[in-house]
C-alpha cells in the first residue's frame, strides 16, 4: 500500500493539484462504490473513483488521456478534493478483494445497458476479458443501437474499416464519411468515391437554393481527386445540365465550379 499520490507521474500530480486549487472539481458526491465528480477542463470531464476501506481501487475519467489507460490530472484533482473534505489520508492498493468480479459485472452493465458517450468503459472491459470473450462483446457492441455515438470511433480504434465502410454506405449524409475519409480513401478509394457519388445523386434532387448548390459543387470537386474521378464528375455535371437546366442558380454554380 502507498499514498494515492504515488499513482501519478509528478507533473500530472502537480497539474491535478492546480486544478483542485482553482476549484475545477464540481459536483463531487459519494456513490455506492466511491465518488463521482465533474472536473472542469478543456471540456467537463466525468471522473469516478472506486474505493474500499479508504483505499483507491479503480479510477475512470472521460478525458482522452485517461482513455488510453493513463491516470490523469482530473483524477488527481478529485482525490485532492476528497482528501480535503474527509480530512484524512487516502491509501492505494493494486487490487481490492473480489474487485475484479464486481468490476466485470459493473462494466457489462455499463457497456450493454447504458448509452456510451466515449470508449472508457468499453476498453476497461477489454482489459479484463479473454480474446474469445472480447470477440463476442465486440459484435454485441456494434449491434447495440445505444452505442451509435461511439460506433465510428470504436470501429476506427479496432481497425474495422470494412464494417465502417458498409455502415457509411447506408447513411444519407456525409458527416461521418468526411470525418473518416482520409483513412478510408487510402484503403478503399473507389468505394469512398462511389459513396460520395451516391450522396450527390440523392442531394441534387432535393437541393433548391444557391447555398445547397455550392455544397454540391464542393463534393463534385472532391470526387475529381479520386481515381477515375475526373470522368465521373464530368459525367455527373453533364447529367445535371440535362436534368436541371431550369435551375438557373444551379447551372450558374456548376459553371463557376469549372464544369
Amino acid at each position: 500500500m502507498s499514498d494515492w499520490k504515488d499513482l501519478f507521474q509528478g507533473h500530472i500530480l502537480d497539474r491535478g493539484e492546480a486544478y483542485y486549487f482553482d476549484g475545477a472539481v464540481l459536483e463531487l458526491h459519494k456513490t455506492e462504490h466511491g465518488y463521482h465528480a465533474v472536473v472542469e477542463g478543456t471540456e467537463d470531464y466525468e471522473v469516478d473513483i472506486e474505493m474500499e476501506g479508504g483505499r483507491v481501487c479503480e479510477m475512470y475519467c472521460s478525458c482522452p488521456y485517461a482513455e488510453d489507460g493513463n491516470n490523469c490530472k482530473h483524477m488527481a484533482a478529485v482525490l485532492f478534493e476528497i482528501e480535503e473534505q474527509n480530512g484524512e489520508d487516502i491509501l492505494a492498493e493494486e487490487t481490492c478483494p473480489d474487485a475484479q468480479e464486481q468490476e466485470v459485472k459493473e462494466l457489462l452493465y455499463y457497456v450493454f445497458e447504458c448509452p456510451q458517450n466515449n470508449l472508457v468503459h468499453i476498453y476497461k472491459l477489454k482489459e479484463i476479458c479473454t480474446d474469445k470473450e472480447w470477440e463476442d462483446y465486440r459484435k454485441q457492441i456494434l449491434k447495440n443501437p445505444k452505442n451509435y455515438n461511439i460506433l465510428y470511433p470504436f470501429m476506427e480504434k479496432e481497425g474495422m474499416y470494412e464494417p465502417m465502410l458498409e455502415c457509411l454506405k447506408k447513411e444519407t449524409f456525409t458527416y461521418n464519411l468526411d470525418r473518416y475519409e482520409n483513412v478510408l480513401k487510402e484503403k478503399f478509394p473507389e468505394q469512398v468515391r462511389d459513396i460520395y457519388i451516391s450522396y450527390l445523386h440523392h442531394e441534387a434532387e432535393r437541393a433548391g437554393n444557391r447555398k445547397r448548390y455550392r455544397e454540391l459543387m464542393k463534393y463534385l470537386k472532391k470526387i475529381r481527386r479520386y481515381p477515375g474521378g475526373k470522368e465521373k464528375a464530368s459525367e455527373i455535371a453533364k447529367n445535371w445540365r440535362a436534368m436541371y437546366y431550369r435551375r438557373t442558380a444551379m447551372m450558374d454554380e456548376t459553371g463557376k465550379a469549372g464544369f
